[in-house]
């Protein structure tokens, strides 16, 4: 995906620039990533994903990668994108919860095993049962 400025960021989604770290910035809203020369940028897929439309600033100025994020294709796949991360999410709970009902049924199958032992030796009594009057 297309990455861009904070500042550049801001005027995509029609807000101040403060007001873009504010509340969607420090508050996590909108994750912020560093590009090789360490500049922080933030993925166009994070603006649709927070913002849905993205606009250009002026009209017939050149936007870069802007105009690549208003693509119908481009869109289509951010939102696929997202949608993957969260069926991957939802898997790997999935999965922890499978774990940990496997690991509570056998948990479950050992008290079981025991009690059941337990209940043989109680029941286990040597005297004939006439012996019980006396």
């Amino acid at each position: 995906m297309t990455q861009v400025s904070i500042t550049k960021a801001a005027s995509l989604a029609k807000v101040s620039r403060s007001t873009f770290y504010r509340s969607y910035i420090n508050n996590g809203k909108v994750s912020v990533t560093n590009d090789n020369q360490g500049n922080p940028v933030i993925d166009t897929s994070e603006l649709l994903r927070v913002f849905g439309v993205l606009h250009d600033t002026v009209e017939g100025q050149d936007t870069g990668g802007v105009r690549e994020a208003n693509d119908p294709n481009i869109l289509v796949i951010s939102e696929l994108e997202s949608e993957l991360q969260r069926v991957r999410d939802i898997l790997r709970i999935r999965e922890e919860e499978l774990h940990k009902a496997e690991e509570r049924e056998l948990w479950l199958r050992d008290l079981l095993a025991k009690s059941q032992n337990q209940l043989r030796h109680e029941e286990k009594d040597d005297r004939p049962w006439w012996r019980f009057w006396g």
